[in-house]
């Protein structure tokens, strides 16, 4: 009976606080590329986002660590979650980076270079996720892949 009215007297003092919601990092990649190719683009996404976003510093030990460049918010996204989504060709990928940066959010596009014709691939971002309820996970599945899909169809005549 005690244990139940200190709980009860516990709640009242202590109220349950919602959840703050979790700043993550979104990778948008597109899909008409070979599986193994979306973790390298996506790979490079991240890396520009964080050359485009993050300073280093040392502490006060040596130690290198990265502070975000402009909006405190994203001091709360500390290599923690990152979601890997799935976008349907450049020109979807070319939307989705106008929408987000029409809202606000800084986003790093990567353009590969050799390929033959730069192409945009891939985008990082960092935001509470609202935006993106409909697209779908990134589907990364390396069970087959032949030679076509290590190296992409515009490089083939390249070697």
């Amino acid at each position: 009976m005690f244990k139940t009215i200190f709980a009860w007297i516990n709640k009242l003092i202590n109220p349950v606080k919602p959840r703050d919601p979790i700043i993550k990092m979104y990778i948008l990649v597109r899909t008409d590329l070979p599986p193994i190719h979306r973790a390298v683009q996506g790979g490079h996404a991240i890396a520009k986002y964080l050359l485009d976003f993050y300073r280093t510093n040392t502490d006060n030990e040596g130690r290198l660590f990265f502070a975000h460049k402009t909006l405190a918010i994203y001091q709360q996204w500390t290599n923690g979650v990152m979601i890997y989504l799935g976008v349907d060709d450049e020109l979807e990928l070319i939307k989705w980076e106008t929408k987000l940066l029409s809202n606000g959010v800084n986003v790093a596009s990567f353009i590969e270079p050799d390929w033959g014709t730069p192409t945009k691939t891939a985008l990082a971002c960092i935001s509470y996720g609202d935006e993106f309820s409909e697209l779908p996970l990134l589907n990364m599945n390396f069970e087959t892949f032949t030679s076509h899909d290590i190296i992409p169809e515009c490089m083939h005549n390249k070697l």
